[in-house]
């Protein structure tokens, strides 16, 4: 409620300071210059909603005993995500989400099938069901033109989560090899 109050006390004050008084003592406000910055407000507050989401959906904040945190991916993909994989996975939410209705979670591995999954987390397997649908909602809410940038930074914030199985492979022989006693 306070965020609403400030939003519109802002607007107020921006109408207030794009008055223009005219000869014949009327006032005339230049409101394209208004929309223009409350759009790119909200555009900015969508691109962290967004943002904070798929961190959400990707990664898990686990607290240990002594009440630190550190973050985990949930999910790591052996391949680079690509516009039309990203693109139907987006578009098929919706279909996920009718399945999982009644539940709070979704398993990672439901909610990213169809994607080359590398490896999951066992411990934190589990998305939570509304950060998914608020995802859904954004995405279905946004115009046609918009659809394909939103794609593409979606793609990012998974190719966040690649691994390359070659790298991941010579890094445990490594590891296997640092164990050996002599």
């Amino acid at each position: 409620m306070n965020s609403k109050i400030d939003s519109i006390e802002k607007n107020i004050l921006k109408i207030l300071q794009a008055k223009h008084f005219e000869d014949d003592e009327k006032i005339s406000f230049n409101v394209s210059s208004i929309v223009k910055e409350v759009n790119i407000e909200q555009l900015e507050q969508l691109q962290e909603k967004v943002q904070v989401l798929l961190y959400h959906i990707l990664n898990e904040e686990i607290h240990n005993s002594y009440g630190d945190y550190y973050t985990e991916k949930r999910i790591f993909f052996k391949q680079k995500s690509n516009y039309e994989l990203v693109k139907k996975w987006l578009q098929d939410l919706g279909h996920i989400l009718k399945s999982y209705k009644w539940s709070r979670y979704i398993n990672v591995e439901n909610l990213f099938i169809g994607f080359p999954i590398l490896k999951t987390i066992q411990s934190s397997q589990d998305v939570i069901y509304k950060n998914v649908l608020e995802l859904s909602n954004i995405y279905n809410s946004i115009s046609e033109e918009d659809k394909d940038s939103f794609v593409n930074t979606v793609c990012q914030y998974i190719d966040n989560n690649y691994e390359n199985p070659k790298e991941l492979l010579s890094k445990s022989i490594i590891d296997e090899d640092a164990d050996l006693p002599f």
